[in-house]
Parts: structure tokens; C-alpha cells; sequence
């Protein structure tokens, strides 16, 4: 691992790669730093908020293009911005509520995800012009932290307390048993049968069937296996 120089000396809470070469990291005080050259070297961005920024998420380019341009941080007080210009310009969306976002996805440039503090799960179709929220009753009242979806429909949400939950139409969500009880920060899958959580004190869970399409049809046979815990 080799260390790169950012340049800046708040604290760093997200970043995201689009290729080898194009990449950017958020945090503190509304930070927003980029890279062409795969990290040799960082530049600021004008960021529209001094709140702090917990994520960032570029959705993929357009069917024939390359060039990945749309682009959405969330952080404090329900701040989400978005730019469509690979962060050359951001501007600040409408999410409708006043507590921490904490994660965002997007699978194309009009349909995205972002959830946060006590269960907020919030819903775009037009690129974040507007946003449907509601506090998810799988949630249970549980921070979310981080989102991954596979594709328009089939997403999964971890957080506090060892909350995973898990949607197959991208707005109705069940909770799934995850065997931990602690804070889970992140989540990502390979396709569609394999992925994994990781979270507080060296969580990884882990989950793999050859069988993982059908499994979904009955919540209980969804099985998270522990693999590390220290």
C-alpha cells in the first residue's frame, strides 16, 4: 500500500473510483478532493456545504459513452449534492429530511438510493430532483450506513446494532438475520450469489449459494456466515 497526499488534513469518509485513473474522496467541512491519475495526485473541489460528507457514489455512464460525469455526496443535516459534470460544478438537492445521510447509490443516471440516521431510506427516479423518504419499518429505528445494489431491483442496506435488510423491487424492505449485533458499515457483492458485510471489531459476514435467486423467495434461508470476528 502506498501512502498518496491529499493535501488536505480533515478527516476522509468516502471515496469512489470510477477507472484506474478517475477518483474522488469526501469529508469533513464539506471536503471534496479529486484525481485523474489514479491518486499521484489530488485536487479540491468546490463543495456546496460545510457539513461533513460521509459518501459519494458516480452512477455509470450512459449505453455507448465512457466518460462517467453524474455524481452525488450526502452528509450532515440531510445534505445530498449532486454534479453532472464530474465535479467540476456541484449543487445541492432537496432530501427532505435534516439528519445525517449517511450512504448513497445509484445504478443509472435517474435512479438512486441513499439511507441514513434512525432508518431514513430515500428514493430517487429522476436523478435527485426529488426524493421519496420514509423511516423503513425493517430498520427498526437502526442507523443505516452503507447501500449496494445489483441491479434495478435487488439492494441491501446494513447498519447499527447488526441490521442487514434486503429489497427485490428497490422500495419494500425486509430485515435479514445477520447473527451480530454490531455496527456494520459496509456491503458489496461480486453477483448476485456472492457478497459481503463488514463492520465493528472485525466483522466480515459472508454469503454464497449457488441456489441465492431462489433463496431470496424465503427470507429465513438467507444465511450470512461469520467469517471473522476479533
Amino acid at each position: 500500500m502506498e501512502k498518496q497526499n491529499s493535501g488536505i488534513t480533515e478527516k476522509l469518509r468516502g471515496v469512489f473510483f470510477a477507472n484506474n485513473s478517475d477518483g474522488w474522496v469526501v469529508g469533513e467541512g464539506g471536503k471534496i478532493v479529486a484525481t485523474k491519475d489514479g491518486g499521484s495526485s489530488w485536487a479540491p473541489q468546490t463543495s456546496p456545504t460545510n457539513q461533513p460528507l460521509e459518501a459519494i457514489y458516480f452512477a455509470p455512464p450512459k449505453p455507448g459513452e465512457v466518460a462517467v460525469n453524474n455524481g452525488w455526496i450526502v452528509g450532515g443535516a440531510g445534505f445530498i449534492g449532486n454534479t453532472s459534470n464530474a465535479g467540476r460544478n456541484w449543487l445541492p438537492q432537496k432530501s427532505g429530511i435534516t439528519d445525517p445521510i449517511y450512504g448513497v447509490f445509484f445504478d443509472s443516471e435517474s435512479r438512486g438510493w441513499a439511507v441514513g440516521k434512525l432508518g431514513a431510506v430515500l428514493r430517487t427516479t429522476n436523478g435527485g430532483l426529488t426524493w421519496d423518504h420514509s423511516a423503513a419499518a425493517a430498520a427498526q429505528g437502526k442507523n443505516l450506513y452503507d447501500i449496494f445494489f445489483l441491479n434495478a431491483a435487488e439492494g441491501w442496506i446494513v447498519g447499527s446494532g447488526g441490521k442487514i435488510m434486503h429489497t427485490t423491487d428497490g422500495r419494500n424492505w425486509d430485515s435479514v438475520e445477520s447473527s451480530v449485533n454490531k455496527a456494520l458499515w459496509g456491503v458489496a457483492f461480486l453477483n448476485l450469489f456472492e457478497g459481503w458485510v463488514v463492520g465493528d471489531e472485525g466483522t466480515i459476514l459472508y454469503i454464497r449459494s449457488s441456489q441465492y435467486p431462489v433463496e431470496l423467495k424465503n427470507k429465513s434461508a438467507i444465511s450470512w456466515g461469520l467469517i471473522k470476528n476479533q
